[in-house]
């Protein structure tokens, strides 16, 4: 899993786990460290996953973090559904929190470059 900057830490920030969705294709969980929540998934991000997905999200918007990072490394399939998710998530973030996203392995990451996404998403370079 991946943590949140370093700069973004304080010696009063603390972790604790939000929450974690878990199907048997698909998991995801949400994280805080201070004002920045960490939401990991793992596993197939396709059409049945995105709900799960978007209610956690959003509760992290609601929450009221300023900066949300969302990994992908540990997907190891993502179809259009799950593009568009992210693409819905940057919208409701908006100018509320910093969205940035962790590459995905090469596979789905080349399903981001093969639609042109690659420069549309915030990914962590």
């Amino acid at each position: 899993m991946v943590s949140p900057d370093d700069n973004a830490m304080t010696s009063d920030d603390t972790s604790r786990q939000d929450a974690t969705v878990e199907t048997s294709t698909f998991a995801c969980s949400a994280e805080r460290w201070g004002s920045t929540t960490v939401v990991s998934m793992r596993g197939e991000f396709d059409l049945a996953a995105v709900e799960p997905f978007e209610r956690l999200a959003d509760a992290a918007l609601a929450s009221g973090c300023d900066h949300m990072v969302v990994d992908l490394s540990e997907l190891h399939f993502i179809d259009s559904s799950g593009m568009r998710a992210l693409l819905r998530l940057q919208a409701r973030a908006g100018d509320r929190a910093r969205l940035e996203l962790v590459p995905g392995p090469p596979a789905v990451q080349r399903v981001f470059e093969l639609v042109g996404l690659t420069a549309a998403l915030p990914f962590r370079t």
